[in-house]
């Protein structure tokens, strides 16, 4: 699948970028250069870490799903790679956090502004991609349309994200501000991935719009899943939280509103600082109250998100390759 393509060696060659920098000499070293290297380090660091490629691989099965032949166009899946890449590494200076894919982020290792100018040029070159497309000019205007909505949708979710944390909020209403967070961010980006493989495909609107609500609800349920397993972790092993010394409203906040009384979720909430042992005892308090739920949620969600595909007709093979997604997402994803 797409996941074995490996993307600093597809992406950086293309752009000239990695290898060739160690046979410059210090002679080549004009500004143009100069700016080439702020940029090769940082990229080939970050982009050589291995994630799990769902959306990369979600394009491949929906372009599949559509009647595409072969692989799926290598511009769109290095898109949504690059600009994942790109979000992770802003989100990760905004949340202050110390790890990203068993390494230390970005900006601790070099730098703050170094880190925001290669997560926003991750952006602008994820765009640019586009622009190489083979595809009609009327459906590579529909593509940039809707990738320029996404983009957007995800930085409002982002701020909302950022400014309704838990203690800000009222109990009741971080269920409906999760809800709209996960929609905004997770869920329209892996929408977004769906829906770009049915439709340089060449699929019609109706089927493009089924293989985007699927991809609305499984992103929804990766983020149930990914903050679920970050409070795990930290009611386990008595690791430092980003979520909770950030006081992001999460699916596990969301849950327990929903189950128990508004000051029960409010003590919890004031065990939510930044020394890691408090942070352990809260972690295992709320896990202790949703653990059950929590699991039938991201299972349902996960599982339903198959409901919105009832409509297409899928052989055997493809109907696998979803099956075993949604199997291995069930029992991790992070």
């Amino acid at each position: 699948m797409s996941s074995t393509v490996n993307l600093t060696d597809s992406f950086l060659k293309k752009h000239s970028l990695g290898q060739a920098a160690a046979n410059r000499t210090d002679r080549d070293s004009n500004d143009s250069t100069l700016a080439r290297r702020s940029l090769e380090k940082p990229l080939q660091d970050f982009l050589s870490r291995k994630g799990k490629r769902i959306r990369a691989d979600l394009i491949e099965i929906s372009f599949q799903l559509c009647g595409g032949s072969g692989k799926p166009p290598s511009e769109i899946v290095e898109f949504v790679e690059l600009l994942h890449a790109g979000s992770l590494i802003i989100d990760d200076i905004q949340d202050n956090s110390r790890n990203r894919r068993q390494r230390e982020t970005l900006h601790l290792t070099y730098g703050v502004p170094v880190a925001i100018n290669t997560g926003n040029w991750l952006y602008f070159a994820a765009l640019e991609l586009l622009t190489q497309l083979d595809v009609p000019a009327e459906r590579s205007l529909a593509i940039m349309k809707k990738v320029l909505r996404v983009i957007k949708q995800c930085h409002e979710g982002q701020a909302l994200d950022l400014t309704a944390t838990f203690d800000q909020v009222t109990p009741d209403q971080i269920p409906e501000t999760v809800r709209e967070i996960s929609r905004l961010k997770t869920g329209a980006l892996t929408s977004l991935a769906a829906w770009l493989g049915a439709v340089v495909a060449g699929a019609d609107h109706a089927d493009c719009e089924r293989l985007s609500r699927f991809g609305t609800q499984l992103g929804i349920g990766l983020q149930m899943q990914n903050d679920f397993v970050e409070l795990q972790k930290v009611a386990v092993s008595r690791c430092n939280s980003d979520d909770l010394r950030n006081r992001r409203c999460t699916w596990p906040w969301a849950w327990l509103a929903e189950a128990y009384p508004a000051a029960d979720v409010t003590r919890l909430a004031k065990l939510a600082c930044d020394q890691a042992p408090e942070q352990q005892h809260c972690a295992q308090q709320v896990l202790e109250r949703i653990e059950i739920v929590a699991a039938n949620e991201i299972n349902e969600k996960l599982e339903g998100s198959l409901d919105e595909l009832s409509n297409l007709k899928i052989d055997s093979k493809i109907k696998n390759k979803l099956n075993t997604m949604i199997a291995t997402l069930e029992l991790h994803y992070a």
